[in-house]
């Protein structure tokens, strides 16, 4: 999950007092070295903060562990500010995308790994030759952040919840402080817990529900060049960034079930449902500060809200599609046919190199999901039908894979085809064709609203004809009600989690 969607669940929640209760967006709550929101502190935590080589989850004594990531967050409060200050352009960006009626993950494409080079400087990474090379704290954590992962996360988060309501008890303890200084140590906890939250946060992501994040680092070992971790924690993100941009059906403890979708896509229109089940977890959580401030026992009823990770795990119901790796016997298989989602077969005898050149040669390619402009009603995939024109298919069998190309400056549409580039473009009477080199394809504009025109005729823009049939809507004329948006993003890679 990114910053600011870290961020946004934070302050979406209340926090309670013994004299009010407050809503926590905009509340100074005390680290130790300066005030910080709830939900700034979820956005630092784990990500920002923490201790290189020491996660949380795999450590002999998960309690001191986070005790000492959080310690972090003191190290510098002048670094902190300067990791705010750029955290604030992600989140202006994202609220602009909002206001402007676009999907955030829009934005998080223009984005690119813009941010992620200059928290790599800021802290103590980058030279001469890459902002990404050498690794600064930021990149040194993320190549070890399994804490962010499955269960993993699980354990993450138990751990600094633990703290915070030992430290909400002691706050009460102390009755003979007069009520401010009660307060401030109460909204310590409350910033303990904010910490720890950002480990539950990262369960509302489909791609750290059942990525074998750990075991993949520790069976893939080989130094990839230029990257701060391994060829396996490079492999983990492939699958992650499959499963965050296709979504995973899930289900929690108290019996709701929602799609989730992942990281960059939290405050897209798909994501509704997961954000309030994201917020609601949050807000148990603090209400559990509070109540172990009252006197209460520990409680940890935000894990009641999350995914159930054995269900999305479990792959004999076929409930989502076939994950990238999976664990068998102990031991990371990886899924037959790569570029296949639907392949329920996997197997133990691959390779990380050869593995990871599949990837490169078919990930690229996707389904991209057709939705009405006007309703918002998903219609299917894009395809292609008769004599190369392009089609909505509502069977994803016969999705043809699509991707974003760049060329002398413009932007295409390509479809998979073996052997020869089929790019987007006019054929006869207005129909949109998948055309050849020698004609029938031209270079397209991917608006801000998701709907896709022709770069010579920005007026013109693609719209559903009867039941799969794709035109290019007239010049000089108001545009149909059956226009298409595509759900296809300007991939970036994310360094965070």
């Amino acid at each position: 999950m990114e910053s600011a969607e870290h961020a946004w669940i934070g302050d979406q929640i209340e926090l309670e007092f013994e004299s009010d209760v407050v809503p926590a967006k905009g509340l100074p709550l005390y680290t130790g070295a300066g005030p910080l929101t709830y939900g700034q502190c979820i956005a630092l935590g784990g990500d920002f903060y923490g201790v290189v080589g020491a996660p949380i989850s795999t450590s002999r004594n998960p309690v001191a562990a986070f005790t000492a990531a959080f310690k972090a967050l003191t190290s510098s409060w002048k670094e902190t500010l300067k990791i705010l200050e750029i955290m604030a352009e992600e989140i202006v960006a994202v609220e602009r995308a909002l206001e402007a009626g676009r999907e955030p993950s829009l934005a998080y494409a223009a984005l690119g790994d813009s941010l992620s080079a200059r928290w790599n400087r800021l802290t103590g990474g980058g030279s001469a030759i890459s902002d990404f090379f050498p690794p600064g704290r930021y990149l040194s954590l993320a190549a070890e952040n399994w804490d962010h992962f499955t269960n993993y996360a699980i354990v993450a988060y138990r751990a600094g919840h633990a703290v915070a309501m030992r430290e909400a008890r002691d706050a009460r303890a102390s009755a003979g402080v007069d009520p401010a200084a009660r307060r401030a140590r109460l909204a310590q906890a409350y910033a303990m817990n904010a910490f720890a939250d950002h480990f539950l946060t990262d369960l509302f992501s489909a791609g750290h529900l059942r990525a074998p994040r750990k075991e993949l680092y520790d069976q893939v070992t080989t130094p990839f060049p230029g990257y701060s971790g391994t060829l396996g924690s490079l492999l983990v993100r492939c699958m992650h960034d499959e499963d965050c941009y296709h979504g995973l059906k899930v289900h929690n403890a108290v019996g709701d079930s929602w799609t989730v979708y992942g990281d960059k896509r939290l405050l897209d229109s798909v994501s509704g449902a997961n954000r309030d089940m994201a917020v609601r977890a949050v807000q148990a959580s603090a209400d559990d500060v509070w109540k172990a401030y009252m006197g209460g026992p520990d409680l940890y009823r935000a894990l009641e809200f999350i995914p159930d990770l054995a269900r999305v795990g479990d792959v004999t119901s076929k409930e989502n599609f076939s994950p990238l790796f999976r664990l068998q016997d102990g031991v990371v298989a990886r899924r037959k046919n790569v570029a296949d989602r639907q392949d329920y077969s996997w197997t133990k005898d691959w390779w990380g190199w050869s593995t990871y050149a599949l990837l490169e040669g078919t990930h690229a390619w996707e389904h991209a999901k057709c939705y009405s402009f006007s309703t918002g009603q998903f219609l299917g995939w894009l395809g292609a039908g008769y004599n190369s024109y392009v089609s909505v298919e509502t069977d994803e069998k016969n999705a043809h894979g699509v991707r974003w190309v760049f060329k002398d400056g413009d932007l295409y549409l390509r479809k998979e085809t073996e052997g020869i580039d089929r790019d987007l473009g006019e054929g006869h009477d207005g129909y949109a064709d998948w055309g050849l080199g020698g004609g029938y394809y031209e270079p397209v504009l991917y608006n801000e609203d998701l709907t896709i025109s022709l770069k010579s005729a920005p007026e013109r823009k693609l719209y559903l004809v009867g039941d799969n049939q794709v035109r290019w809507s007239d010049k000089g004329k108001p545009a149909p009600a059956s226009l298409l948006r595509l759900d296809l993003p300007l991939h970036a890679p994310s360094m965070s989690c």
